[in-house]
């Protein structure tokens, strides 16, 4: 059995985007770690963030649970 889901906690993709609140983003997600991140947030009606993240900078290294 998981981990119940912590409020305080939510899967990030990291975008070279801004977004206002409410605003629709349609994504197209390729990447396999990506597509594992949705695939559990919509089994268990999850919520996940967008962060932004200059295109220039993805040197950084990220972790996703």
């Amino acid at each position: 059995m998981g981990r119940p889901p912590n409020p305080d906690r939510i899967p990030i993709f990291l975008l070279d985007v801004v977004l206002l609140p409410g605003a629709m983003l349609p994504l197209h997600i390729f990447e396999p770690r990506y597509q594992l991140m949705i695939q559990r947030c919509m089994v268990k009606s999850l919520a996940f963030g967008v962060l932004f993240q200059r295109a220039a900078c993805r040197s950084a290294e990220c972790r996703l649970e």
